[in-house]
């Protein structure tokens, strides 16, 4: 399954997500301070090249970073400290959620560095995504 298809699946209710019973409950916007949006408005602002396939990670990550990112090693610099990034999973869905004008600072792992979304948090682990989407959305 491609990653746009596993959030969307998440999105929408749809899918397996085992161990979670009743994904629908989990996902019900009633907990959420701002209404969902349309699983469409999300699918707008994930990163997909011309013909709709996601970006690659070097894409995604160079959008993001700018010029801490080495797209050779696959990581970033900062304050001297390499830090790898080979996945952009969870990034992708962080630059869906931001054109859905949601607020991720408070469980940002960065900042965007360069775009239009510098300043802005964004969560890069997979894992705390899918938390973040389970607990807010």
């Amino acid at each position: 399954m491609s990653n746009i298809n596993y959030w969307k699946e998440l999105w929408t209710g749809v899918g397996d997500f085992s161990p979670v019973v009743n994904t629908q409950d989990l996902l019900s916007p009633v907990s959420s301070p701002n209404p969902r949006p349309s699983w469409d408005k999300i699918y707008e602002g994930f990163p997909k090249t011309i013909d709709g396939k996601a970006q690659s990670p070097q894409e995604v990550f160079s959008s993001v970073f700018g010029s801490i990112y080495n797209p050779t090693e696959e990581t970033i610099e900062i304050n001297g400290k390499k830090i790898s990034m080979i996945n952009a999973c969870a990034t992708r869905m962080s630059l869906a959620l931001l054109n859905a004008n949601y607020n991720l600072n408070s469980k940002r792992d960065f900042l965007c560095q360069t775009g239009k979304y510098r300043g802005k948090g964004i969560i890069t682990k997979i894992k705390k995504m899918r938390d973040y989407l389970f607990e807010s959305i």
